[in-house]
């Protein structure tokens, strides 16, 4: 078992030249569809990241105006994060970009970890692909290797441990409206021990996870089924004073 800086993770996938491991989400205002825009929608192409702003002023010469689409896709917010796990029914449902890009949208394995207290976060499973990310989130993406050290359950776990949470707390900074940045993260200790011990640790994660998200479900079931008996009984016999 070892200690290790996440950012140390971060370096090795990094000189691989793949993906980043660490990453922020995507704007989401950027990709849904404003209030009262058509179903199709015709705007100037993107500007490349960190170029500079068109001057609206000048002429435009030979960019194509690109068209948007809309169509209904899940969003992750906040309230779907649990401890280590998220729960699709409760992803949000607005119209964005058919062309939002799809590196922006979970995949299995993903590990999700919101950038505002409590730190919620979660492993990505099969239920939960191809939600888009917002911005509130940062995206921890494995590539084969880093997954043969890492297993993604179990990082979801250490993540939702207590000592965890707190240490996160500490190291935010500006006060209480200040989020995590990817720095702060990649500062984060992680306790590694073997690939074994680490993919035992995340199947009972994973159970965990599926055990509260039923509980949740059935919570809401009976709560449903107790409201529909109340009204049942309030429309049958009325009210009486």
């Amino acid at each position: 078992m070892q200690e290790i800086r996440f950012g140390e993770i971060a370096e090795k996938q990094a000189e691989r030249g793949g993906h980043a491991l660490i990453t922020y989400g995507k704007p989401l205002r950027r990709y849904v569809k404003p209030a009262g825009q058509a179903e199709k929608s015709v705007f100037p192409p993107e500007s490349p990241a960190g170029s500079q702003p068109e001057n609206p002023a000048a002429p435009r010469r030979g960019r194509k105006r690109r068209e948007r689409t809309w169509r209904a896709m899940p969003v992750l917010n906040l309230k779907a994060l649990g401890e280590a796990y998220a729960d699709a029914r409760l992803f949000d449902m607005p119209l964005l970009d058919e062309n939002a890009p799809q590196d922006g949208f979970t995949r299995e394995g993903d590990v999700i970890l919101a950038l505002a207290p409590p730190f919620s976060c979660a492993c990505i499973g099969p239920d939960e692909t191809g939600a888009f990310i917002p911005n509130s989130c940062a995206v921890i993406r494995m590539d084969e290797n880093t997954r043969s050290m890492l297993d993604p359950w179990y990082l979801a776990g250490f993540l939702a441990l207590p000592s965890t949470l707190k240490a996160l707390q500490s190291k935010r900074a500006g006060g209480s409206s200040a989020l995590l940045t990817l720095d702060q993260i990649r500062d984060l200790p992680l306790i590694v021990p073997d690939i074994a011990h680490q993919k035992a640790l995340g199947e009972a994660v994973r159970r965990h996870a599926q055990v509260k998200i039923a509980l949740r479900r059935f919570e809401e079931s009976e709560m449903q089924a107790l409201a529909s008996a109340y009204a049942h009984t309030i429309q049958k016999d009325g009210v009486h004073e």
